[in-house]
């Protein structure tokens, strides 16, 4: 039984698109660009975790990460109903309920235990919402970074629900939208986006952060001495590769500003979008800070192309593999999982045929500075005009 009669969803991100998934489940047209814009919108972070046993990783981090789902919700004044269980079998009744009354319900469930996801099992978890419109006997429909909804076992959803203790059978009924909400909603989220890239962060030090972050991200990237900057933290060999590209279930720098969001571009250019939405809403006039969006979203490209340029046989094919990979998950999360393992196969191996890119390292690493710093020339007008017209009466 199907709680819905749509049958195509358009949401793509985990957390924003599940919002447009879930709202349009119930006939509520919200678009995905407005639920970024609601969620706090794009942003700037550059972190190195290293954990034992694995290589050091980059995080770059297009968009804000401080609580966006539940700002996201309360800024486009979704009302819900929250459910939780430590009871598998209570967890299990609460989602058939909910579904038997006709409610397109969300769900927490692990991506990395996930048989459709094709990521590696066992070490990593990733505990994100899920929106679960339908269900039979044996099983249940599941839209999650897919077109389409797909059939999850009954087994298998009670597995990936309960694999983290905090959001165990955790669920999410909605009970209507209040648009009212928008005008001061849209007008927090804005106000919050600015924040995050010309003020203190709300945690954390500066220097990870915002249009601060961006030049400390520049300066490491271009520095031989320190022990954080490039040349000694990911000097050529599997540490390069790590940053750059990443391994299956471990973005790299192309991964987070081409394949974490919702478009291409570290969502600059949805972003645009969410202001010209906006605008009338907000009755602001955005349409230098959208031009300037539109424009460094082409840089954002550059970047990354920058990181798996096309003159790198290796690097090349690192880059068609994710590309063909994320395309087969979009159109059939479970046609598609042979081949998706093969390619994740074949990644491995290419990986280690790149050899170490000492001979390349240093023109990668400079094509990185000079994308990144006509970013933060052409983002820092963005956001601070962007400010300017919010300060206007």
């Amino acid at each position: 039984m199907f709680v819905t009669t749509r049958r195509e969803f358009c949401g793509r991100h985990y957390e924003t698109g599940t919002i447009t998934n879930w709202l349009a489940a119930s006939d509520i047209e919200v678009s995905e660009s407005l639920a970024l814009g609601a969620s706090g919108g794009i942003a700037f972070g550059y972190f190195v975790f290293e954990y034992n046993g694995h290589l050091p990783h980059v995080a770059l981090l297009p968009r804000n990460t401080f609580s966006p789902f539940e700002r996201a919700l309360d800024n486009l004044g979704v009302r819900r109903t929250s459910m939780e269980t430590v009871k598998p079998e209570k967890g299990l009744e609460n989602l058939r309920r909910e579904l038997d009354l006709g409610h397109a319900v969300l769900i927490w469930g692990d991506l990395f235990s996930a048989s459709w996801s094709g990521l590696p099992q066992g070490e990593m978890w990733a505990m994100v919402p899920m929106l679960v419109v339908g269900q039979e006997e044996d099983g249940f429909w599941v839209v999650a970074g897919s077109q389409s909804a797909f059939k999850v076992s009954v087994e298998e959803m009670q597995s990936i629900r309960g694999r983290v203790k905090k959001d165990r059978y955790r669920m999410m009924v909605l009970e209507g939208v209040d648009e009212g909400r928008w005008l001061e909603g849209l007008r927090q989220g804005i106000e919050s986006c600015c924040a995050l890239y010309l003020d203190k962060p709300p945690a954390g030090s500066p220097k990870n952060f915002g249009l601060s972050g961006m030049n400390h991200f520049v300066a490491m990237v271009g520095d031989e001495k320190t022990a954080l900057g490039w040349g000694k933290k990911f000097p050529a060999g599997d540490q390069f590769k790590q940053a750059l590209a990443g391994k299956i279930g471990q973005p790299g720098i192309w991964d987070w500003i081409e394949a974490w969001g919702t478009d291409s571009g570290a969502d600059r250019s949805t972003y645009a979008r969410f202001l010209q939405e906006a605008g009338p809403i907000l009755g602001k006039d955005f349409g230098e800070a959208v031009e300037h969006f539109e424009q460094v979203a082409l840089t954002w490209q550059g970047l990354a192309e920058a990181t798996l340029p096309d003159s790198v046989t290796g690097l090349k094919r690192l880059k068609e593999i994710k590309l063909e990979r994320s395309a087969l998950r979009w159109i059939d999360p479970l046609g598609s999982i042979d081949r998706r393992l093969e390619l994740a196969d074949e990644y491995g191996r290419v990986w280690n045929e790149c050899g170490d890119l000492a001979d390349e390292g240093l023109g990668i690493r400079d094509a990185i500075v000079e994308a990144m710093s006509q970013i933060i020339e052409i983002e820092g007008k963005a956001v601070q005009q962007l400010r300017d017209v919010m300060a206007r009466n």
